[in-house]
């Protein structure tokens, strides 16, 4: 439990960091300095940063529906979804295409996709009696 804790944190870390670096590329757009070059790079290495966090998620997803049970993977699922839809009505209003705000659905498609596959093993493992682990 602590192995997906961490990871979970970690995860939590580079999407901060990346929206940070987002947010730092898209406040300089709108300036003009001879440092331009670098702020293209943080706008690529925010974007990687929120890649990364975004495999680290379904990665411990996959590894925490392993050791729940079936129907507590069904269900940590199906919260994982409700959190998604929550914070899909939360990010929604702040998007702005034309801004560094375009890449906060991110966060809702990574606990949508998360909670799929949390729900999707759940739901299998209790319709195919061979999946149980025992």
């Amino acid at each position: 439990m602590q192995k997906i804790l961490l990871a979970l944190l970690c995860g939590l870390a580079l999407m901060v960091l990346g929206f940070r670096a987002l947010e730092l590329e898209g406040n300089h757009t709108y300036g003009w300095s001879s440092y331009d070059y670098l702020f293209k790079f943080l706008a690529g290495l925010g974007l990687f940063l929120l890649f990364l966090a975004f495999v680290l998620f379904i990665g411990t997803a996959a590894f925490f529906s392993r050791k729940l049970s079936a129907i507590g993977a069904f269900l940590a699922g199906i919260a994982v979804i409700i959190a998604a839809f929550g914070s899909w009505r939360i990010v929604q209003p702040l998007v702005n295409v034309h801004y560094w705000t375009f890449s906060l659905p991110v966060v809702p498609l990574t606990c949508f996709l998360s909670g799929a596959w949390l729900s999707m093993v759940g739901a299998m493992r209790l319709i195919v009696p061979k999946l149980h682990r025992h």
